[in-house]
C-alpha cells in the first residue's frame, strides 16, 4: 500500500526508471554477446501449463549446456542432481517427464557410456505458403489429403478476417511437438463460405479472428501471420 498512497509523479518515475534499467539491462547483454537460451513464446500454449516446476528446471538447465547448432548435452543424471541438490530418482523423474513431453531425446551409444540428450523442436513451423491471386477450398483440401499421408494431424483451422475485405486462411497440424502451419492467401467471402462446408467432412475446429491489418500489406507474411495466431491463441486462453 505504501507505493500506491505516493504521489503519482513519484509513480511515474519509478517506473520510467524499472523501464530504462530494463532497457540498459538488455544492451548490456547485446554488447556483451552473453549467452542464453531462447525459449519462443510457443512454449507457452503447449507446455507451461502442464509441465512440472522440477522438470521446468532440467530443461533450462539443459538448455544453458547444451550445444547451440545441435541441442545436446551430456549431462548425467547424478551430475544434474548434485546441481539442484536433489535426489537422483527425483532428477530421473525430471527427465522422465521431458522425455514423455516430446522436449527432450535421451539415449547412450552403448554400454557405460553418458547418454546424449538432445533438445527436441517445438511449436509452430509456417512451412507452406500459397501466395497466388487467390485460394480455393480445393487448395486446401489438397493439402489435408497430402499431409495425411505422412501422418499430419490436423488440429485447428483459422479464417483471419480483414474488415470483410481480405481473408486468409491458416490450417494448423500436430507432428509430435511441432505444429506446421499452411497458409492460403487471398480467399474471397465465397470461397471462405465454400470452404466451411467442405471441412465439415473434417473432425478439427474451426474459428474466425478478425484482424486489425491486411496480411496483403505485410513485409513479412508469415512473420505477421504467426503473431495473428499467438495473439488468438492468448485470448483463447485468457
Amino acid at each position: 500500500m505504501r507505493f500506491f498512497s505516493e504521489e503519482l509523479s513519484k509513480k511515474n518515475r519509478i517506473f520510467s526508471e524499472n523501464r530504462e534499467k530494463y532497457s540498459a539491462w538488455k544492451n548490456e547483454l547485446q554488447e556483451m554477446n552473453k549467452p542464453f537460451f531462447m525459449i519462443p513464446t510457443d512454449f507457452k500454449h503447449f507446455f507451461l501449463k502442464d509441465i512440472s516446476g522440477g522438470a521446468l528446471k532440467l530443461f533450462l538447465f539443459l538448455g544453458f549446456h547444451s550445444k547451440y547448432n545441435t541441442g545436446e548435452s551430456w549431462y548425467t543424471v547424478d551430475q544434474a542432481a548434485s546441481f539442484f541438490g536433489k535426489d537422483p530418482r527425483t532428477v530421473a523423474n525430471w527427465f522422465k517427464e521431458l522425455e514423455d513431453l516430446g522436449l527432450i531425446f535421451r539415449e547412450q551409444k552403448g554400454f557405460k557410456m553418458k547418454a546424449n540428450t538432445f533438445l527436441k523442436p517445438f511449436g509452430f513451423k509456417f512451412d507452406e505458403m500459397r501466395t497466388g491471386e487467390q485460394s480455393d477450398y480445393k487448395d486446401v483440401l489438397f493439402d489435408v489429403e497430402e499431409s495425411e499421408k505422412i501422418e499430419y494431424k490436423p488440429v485447428l483451422g483459422l479464417m483471419l478476417n480483414y474488415a470483410l475485405r481480405e481473408y486468409t486462411f491458416l490450417l494448423v497440424y500436430q507432428d509430435g511437438t511441432e505444429f506446421p502451419v499452411s497458409c492460403f492467401l487471398n480467399f474471397d467471402i465465397e470461397g471462405m463460405k465454400a470452404l466451411r462446408v467442405q471441412l465439415r467432412r473434417y473432425n478439427f475446429p474451426i474459428d474466425n479472428y478478425d484482424i486489425d491489418k491486411p496480411i496483403s500489406a505485410a513485409k513479412n507474411k508469415k512473420q505477421a501471420l504467426y503473431n495473428y495466431l499467438i495473439k488468438y491463441l492468448d485470448e483463447q486462453s485468457m
